[in-house]
């Protein structure tokens, strides 16, 4: 996925409708990948603000972020799940 890609999403949603930006550990693959990076910090640019005065989110009322596990690696010491991250218009 990429920001073009998700920008053009933006554009044409319509109220409630959703789209997955990535799949993965989030978090795990930004580290790895700086696109995935970018990619994280321009979608929660869209979604919220910081709120330096007050060490907190305030958010813009465009999109909301959800995660929906999709596979639990049982096999290794570390838990880790792989999700869907997806954007659903407000």
């Amino acid at each position: 996925m990429n920001i073009e890609k998700f920008d053009e999403w933006l554009k044409v949603a319509k109220k409630d409708e959703q789209f997955i930006y990535h799949t993965g550990h989030l978090s795990v693959d930004a580290d790895i990948n700086p696109e995935t990076e970018k990619l994280r910090m321009h979608v929660q640019d869209i979604c919220y603000r910081w709120d330096s005065e007050k060490e907190k989110r305030k958010f813009k009322n465009i999109i909301v972020l959800v995660q929906k596990v999709v596979k639990r690696y049982t096999d290794t010491k570390i838990k880790r799940v792989d999700c869907n991250y997806i954007a659903i218009k407000v």
